[in-house]
């Protein structure tokens, strides 16, 4: 069974659609890579994936569980005396968060 699967997701951004009829399962433990130019959609899909937006047409299914998909944009800064670990596990709920 699939902890994550889009079936026939499109995205766009204004009047540009940025995805386009996907349809894809990420099953439970996988790890997985969005690659693309600048522009190509990979953020707006990520955003869609971690239920940030909404898709504009299609369905999104998450199975329930512990955190079965984490999103970490590239924009975001940790403090310098931060590890990304510490981050993951302070939005996740694993345990210690950051101290510096």
């Amino acid at each position: 069974m699939a902890a994550l699967s889009l079936n026939d997701v499109t995205v766009r951004r204004g009047p540009t659609t940025v995805v386009n009829a996907l349809t894809v399962e990420i099953r439970p433990g996988s790890v997985f890579w969005v690659v693309g130019p600048n522009g190509a959609g990979k953020s707006s899909l990520l955003r869609v994936m971690a239920g940030l937006d909404a898709p504009d047409r299609g369905t999104l299914r998450r199975e329930p569980g512990p955190g079965p998909f984490r999103y970490l944009h590239s924009e975001m800064t940790l403090p310098s005396w931060s590890t990304v670990g510490a981050w993951e596990r302070l939005t996740c709920g694993l345990g210690p968060g950051l101290r510096p």
